[in-house]
């Protein structure tokens, strides 16, 4: 599959948070099946924390995502990660129903 490919090529890392390790990619990408969203916290950029959820065809292919990003001094903000995760969830929800 497109994923086993990706895993067994080189890695790069950004950040020293960068996930690199095979396994720790599978478990988030579970992560994002079980909840519709993942953050990312210094992993792309140090200091910059994100989240995004996939947008999906009608197949239920991923074709884009929604994603947002902050600085991590302010982003998500105390206790607000889960509920910003749903918003993007829910967003990105309302977004695949018009692709086709």
């Amino acid at each position: 599959t497109e994923t086993e490919r990706y895993l067994n090529g080189p890695l790069a890392r950004a950040t020293e948070r960068t996930l690199t390790d095979p396994d720790q990619i599978t478990l988030r990408l579970d992560l994002l099946r079980r909840c519709g969203y993942v953050w990312a916290f210094g992993e792309f950029d140090e200091g910059l924390n994100s989240v995004a959820a996939p947008i999906v065809d009608s197949q239920g292919t991923t074709v884009a995502a929604l994603h947002l990003h902050g600085p991590a001094y302010r982003f998500p903000g105390p206790d607000a990660a889960d509920a910003i995760g749903r918003l993007l969830r829910d967003t990105a929800a309302q977004l695949s129903i018009r692709v086709t």
